[in-house]
């Protein structure tokens, strides 16, 4: 007498799914607003003292003005990055919901 064992499924339920996206797609979203936030005001900032490390990388003010203005555009596209992501994992909750 031989006894089989129960099939195993990793099959996760859709509400679960659902909230998880959510989570990710609000956290995603802070996230990226925090970074924009943070780009802009980076952008502009400019302290003419080494001692902060925000304000004079080199000696020059031309190249200083050119490195802080990268970095912050930097900071401003992983911000619209992580909020692309976000928007995405927001479809997917929708869609996971409509699907459960």
């Amino acid at each position: 007498m031989t006894t089989e064992a129960p099939a195993v499924v990793n099959q996760v339920a859709p509400w679960d799914a659902a909230r998880a996206l959510r989570f990710w797609a609000a956290l995603l979203a802070v996230v990226g607003t925090g970074l924009i936030v943070l780009g802009l005001v980076l952008q502009y900032y400019y302290a003419p003292s080494y001692t902060d490390g925000w304000g004079r990388v080199v000696g020059a003010d031309a190249y200083n003005y050119l490195i802080i203005g990268l970095r912050g555009l930097a900071l401003v596209v992983a911000g619209l990055a992580s909020i692309v992501a976000a928007t995405g994992c927001a479809i997917c909750s929708a869609l996971a919901k409509r699907a459960g």
